[in-house]
């Protein structure tokens, strides 16, 4: 039997959370192979847990009810001031029960459930440490505007410059890793928002531990909780995290 905790932060999601739950439920519903439900043997047991990152809105009663109403084997993890995506991802892995593999994703479903099924057989195979979906990898197929994809693979090139990390897309939301990677190093992370996956990505190279850089089918869905601050914000980060490298 093998233990998955499914980490998604959250931030003030209400509108986007019923589909992202509904289309949860039921594709692992058709997959009998992997179970959501509390007290159910399987191959694989999920468990979800939700960080609520200083929500103002009607996410937590979305969730608490969704996970109720279908026997979800789930939490959610409450902070009471916003912190960032990184602050919230690394309370969820370290706050959660012990598991075999965590997978991080995001609320928006930007990519479809069937990624995860995908990451966990390639870490079977290939006992990768860490599988990371990347909309710049081979086999990637992307909906967006073609801005985005410039400034995409702009930031993908400035990142591996600055950090040498050899990632073609570092920021993508979706990345499963193993026990070995928390153990390691997620009481060493120091970045609370964006540069979160960078520095992720940056220590477990430095580490040794394995990275495997799958393409996956994306779409960009409107409204995002990414604001042109943002992006000063994940630059500071990152010299931050060269900083550290300098240190080191």
């Amino acid at each position: 039997m093998v233990l998955v905790n499914i980490i998604i932060p959250v931030y003030n999601e209400a509108d986007r959370l019923p589909k992202t739950l509904k289309a949860f439920s039921n594709y692992f519903e058709a997959h009998p192979t992997y179970s959501y439900h509390l007290k159910k043997n399987t191959h694989y047991i999920l468990k979800v847990i939700f960080v609520l990152d200083g929500c103002t809105d009607q996410s937590e009663k979305i969730i608490k009810e969704f996970l109720k109403q279908e026997n979800i084997s789930g939490s959610c993890l409450v902070l009471k001031k916003n912190q960032g995506k990184g602050f919230a991802l690394r309370q969820g892995v370290l706050k959660s029960a012990e598991a075999d593999y965590y997978y991080l994703a995001d609320a928006d479903l930007s990519a479809k459930w069937d990624v995860l099924p995908h990451f966990l057989e390639l870490t079977k195979t290939n006992k990768y440490d860490a599988v990371i979906a990347s909309r710049a990898a081979a086999g990637a197929k992307v909906q967006t505007k073609l801005v985005k994809k410039i400034a995409g693979r702009i930031s993908a090139r400035i990142i591996n410059l600055i950090l040498g990390i050899k990632v073609n897309d570092t920021q993508c939301g979706y990345k499963l890793i193993n026990r070995q990677v928390k153990d390691k190093i997620f009481s060493n992370l120091t970045i609370d928002r964006w540069g979160f996956d960078f520095e992720l990505l940056y220590l477990m190279r430095k580490a040794g531990l394995t990275i495997k850089e799958q393409g996956i089918t994306w779409q960009h869905i409107p409204e995002s909780n990414v604001s042109p601050w943002s992006y000063w914000q994940t630059f500071w980060e990152l010299m931050q995290v060269r900083r550290g490298r300098r240190k080191k």
